[in-house]
Formats: C-alpha cells, sequence, structure tokens
C-alpha cells in the first residue's frame, strides 16, 4: 500500500509547527501497518516540538529496532539529544549514523553543529568522497561541497571555502534556464499604491480578525530572529515559512493588474485569509509567516487586513550575499546561485520593502539584522509592542559564540556575524557590483 500523500501530510504538518496534527497522522499510519523511516523521522520532530525529548527518542528507538541499519534516524537521534545539551552524545550519535552509512552527510553537518572539523579529520575523506561521486543527484554532491565550503572556512582559510561553495552552487544551478535564477517581482505588485489603498479602503473590518503576524525579507535576513524573539512574549505560534498569504494570492486573478485585484477584494464580507491562518496558530493569538514569497504580497494583506502586524527584515547586502551564498536551499531561491543574480536580488528585494514602506497603512517595523543582533531584548520589546503585547523578560541564556552564517542560530542573536563576510569580499565583487547597478538602475525606472 501506498502511504507517500499520508507521510507528506505529517511532513508539512511538522513543517508548520502543527505537532498535534503530525503527531496524529503517524499513529493512523502505524495503525495501518506503516513502519517507514519516514514516519518515526516525522513523529520524533513533532514530539520534540511539543518539547518532549524523552518521548521523541523512544520513537527513535523504535524506528531503530524496525530499521537498524537506517543512518537518518541516527542524525534525528543525535539533534535531538544536541538540543538537550547532550553534545557528546550527540556527536556519537552522528559518528554511528556515518558507521552504518558513510554517504550520510546530514551525519557530518551534525558534527559541525557540536563543534569545527580539523581538516586531518578522517571523517573528512567520507565528505570528499561524496563529492567526488558522480553518480549522485547534483543536490546531494552540492551539499557536500556545501559542507567542504563550511569546514575549510572554519579553519581560517576562506579562498578554498570559496572554491567548494563555487562548485556547490554551480552543482545547484545546473541544468536550469538562466531566466530561471533570476529574482522577479511579482506581477502587479507595484500597482498596489497608497492611493489605491486609500480609495478601497475597507470601512467595515472583516470577520474573523486575522491573527497573522507577517515577517518579509529575503532569506538569512534575520526573520527566523524576529520570529524567535517576538515567540518570547507568548501568544504566539512560529509557524515559519507558512507562505499562506503568497499562495491565495497566486489563486487571486492578476491579468487585469494589481489595482483591479484590490477593487476586487473589497467586495469581500469575510475574509479567506483569516480563517487560514486561525487554522495554523494552535490556538494563539497570533502565528507568524516568514515565507519569503510574502514580501510581493503584502498590498493584498493590506487590502484584507490593514490592521495586521508586518516585520521587514534587512541586512548589509555584502553579509546578506554571503550568508546566502553559503546555504543550500531545499527548494526555490535558485538566484542564491549566481553572484550577479545574487546582487540583483538584493537590491530589488530593498526596493520592494521601500515601495510597502511608502503605501501600506498596517503596522510596520523595518527591522536590521544588526540591530536584531547586538540588541536583541530591545528588539525582542519593539516585536511586542507592534502587535500589542507586554514586552517579555530579557533572555537568561548568553549569545552563541561560534556561528556558521548558513544556518541561524539555536540560542539566542548575538553580533558574531555581523560583519563575517569582509574577509571574503573580493569573492563577492560581483555580486556587489550587480547591486549596485540595479539599484541604480530601479532608481529611474518604475520597477514590474
Amino acid at each position: 500500500m501506498d502511504f507517500s500523500d499520508q507521510i507528506m501530510t505529517g511532513e508539512k504538518a511538522v513543517a508548520e509547527g502543527r505537532a498535534d496534527a503530525a503527531i496524529a497522522v503517524a499513529e493512523a499510519l502505524y495503525a495501518a501497518g506503516c513502519t517507514e523511516v519516514s514516519v518515526f523521522t516525522f513523529h520524533a520532530r513533532a514530539l520534540d516540538l511539543l518539547t518532549r525529548p524523552l518521548a521523541a527518542l523512544a520513537v527513535l528507538g523504535d524506528g531503530l529496532a524496525t530499521h537498524p541499519q537506517s543512518g537518518r534516524l541516527r542524525v534525528e537521534r543525535g539533534k535531538i539529544l544536541l538540543r538537550q545539551g547532550e553534545a557528546t552524545q550527540a556527536e556519537a550519535a552522528f559518528d554511528d549514523a556515518l558507521t552504518v552509512d558513510p554517504r550520510q552527510m546530514e551525519a557530518v553537518k551534525g558534527i559541525l553543529l557540536v563543534r569545527p572539523m580539523p581538516l586531518d579529520d578522517p571523517r573528512l575523506a567520507l565528505v570528499t568522497a561524496a563529492a567526488a561521486e558522480t553518480d549522485r543527484p547534483a543536490s546531494k554532491r552540492a551539499k557536500a561541497f556545501y559542507i567542504l565550503g563550511q569546514i575549510w572556512l572554519e579553519a581560517g582559510l576562506p579562498d578554498q571555502a570559496m572554491d567548494h561553495y563555487h562548485r556547490a552552487n554551480a552543482l545547484m544551478a545546473a541544468g536550469h534556464d538562466p531566466a530561471a535564477l533570476e529574482y522577479r517581482f511579482a506581477s502587479g505588485a507595484f500597482d498596489i499604491t497608497r492611493a489605491v489603498l486609500a480609495d478601497h479602503a475597507r470601512r467595515v473590518a472583516l470577520t474573523p480578525r486575522c491573527p497573522a503576524v507577517l515577517i518579509a525579507g529575503l532569506p538569512r535576513s534575520g526573520k527566523t530572529l524576529a520570529e524567535k524573539l517576538l515567540n518570547r512574549s507568548g501568544g504566539v505560534h512560529a509557524g515559519g515559512e507558512l507562505a499562506l498569504l503568497s499562495r491565495y494570492s497566486r489563486e487571486l486573478d492578476w491579468s487585469q493588474g494589481g489595482v483591479a485585484v484590490v477593487a476586487g477584494l473589497s467586495g469581500l464580507t469575510q475574509s479567506p485569509l483569516a480563517r487560514r491562518y486561525t487554522a495554523t496558530a494552535e490556538g494563539r493569538r497570533f502565528v507568524t509567516d516568514t515565507s519569503p514569497p510574502t514580501l510581493f504580497r503584502l498590498g493584498v494583506m493590506a487590502a484584507l487586513h490593514p490592521d495586521v502586524p508586518i516585520v521587514l527584515c534587512h541586512r548589509d547586502p555584502l553579509d546578506l550575499a554571503a550568508a546566502m551564498y553559503v546555504k543550500q536551499f531545499r527548494r526555490g531561491n535558485l538566484f542564491t546561485t549566481r553572484l550577479d543574480t545574487l546582487g540583483r536580488a538584493i537590491a530589488r528585494a530593498e526596493r520592494m520593502m521601500a515601495h510597502w514602506l511608502e503605501v501600506l497603512p498596517n503596522p510596520v517595523l523595518h527591522l536590521a539584522y544588526e540591530e536584531t543582533a547586538r540588541r536583541p531584548d530591545a528588539t525582542a520589546g519593539r516585536l511586542a509592542a507592534l502587535v500589542g503585547l507586554p514586552p517579555p523578560p530579557p533572555a537568561k541564556a548568553p549569545a552563541p559564540k561560534r556561528l556558521h552564517p548558513a544556518r541561524a542560530s539555536d540560542g539566542p542573536p548575538g553580533p558574531a556575524l555581523i560583519g563575517f563576510a569582509r574577509p571574503l569580499a573580493r569573492h563577492f565583487g560581483l555580486a556587489m557590483a550587480a547591486y549596485h547597478a540595479e539599484r541604480e538602475r530601479l532608481s529611474r525606472t518604475r520597477p514590474r
């Protein structure tokens, strides 16, 4: 029997932070006789989301009893142990995963969460071998090159690191139409102006109330940090990349432009977005949505719910370019795989934010990554004030000292990554030239 659709449903529930729903799917699959590795994996992740790590580890133990040679289950075990502060046990679990599956690159990534890998570490040979295996899918070979880049970067050898990152991104871009690598403005976004929204202003608020808090910006611009800080206040469910606004916007007819879309929305008496966001809020007053395409469709939310809070995240362009280039994205974001498209993307995202800052009637916070990293408690207070919640207590845990730019912090934010790309500046000359040229072009033309 094919259980792929149910497994996908469970994995999606975990990705959206709906832990209880994911657990229900897992239990139904077990009852139907499905004991695939993927089920044990998303079941354990759901329990971990509910801060039930012992239950999650028990599920992984059951999974390993059924699949004793699974490297993936061992990796999941290591990640949970690491989140519990059990670094030694976590590294042992990752090593165990490599023993049963030497090609399990997620295990190497796990080890790098524990500590840097010295260049004489014998496990490095497994990564080098995986990168060289031409029979592996391009994305899996690329993963190995991204890992090699991190190892060399943390070893203080940026030139060698960038060679690996260039090869990783070339593999990710291979086979794609060059036009598909460009970060493009969505149709009709710039048609939605302050005047258009005023002409179609809503006199009566739609029902039900929309619990969304939209956190918009490019990947690695500080969206996840903002979400974590907002979550400190209580009453907020961290939804992650729900993409509910962008998905709803794709259902609309943009063929006649953004003005026609706003006019059509003005005739609604009930909110389709409120129902969708409420369903993902886990009973909380607010739910965040950090999906990158949200940036293009903030005008739709303004037309429906001008009271929904919006956070616009930006970051120093050189640091942002480097942080995206050294990260392997699971889907989309092909613009990050080439330096010129990366530079243009940053300029275009900044132009889109400038438009919304002029246009939106919503409460908006324009948040710099650097400010968030240097003054997290103050930023948490500003975020709480934006949504009307009391300021949270200061964080007790110290900021992490070691962070790699490809991943978000697993603890409170700190200034460790501010300016990290300066030693790499000459490698990103093409990206910065494209960024400045695109900024100049957009200052002289109306974006479309």
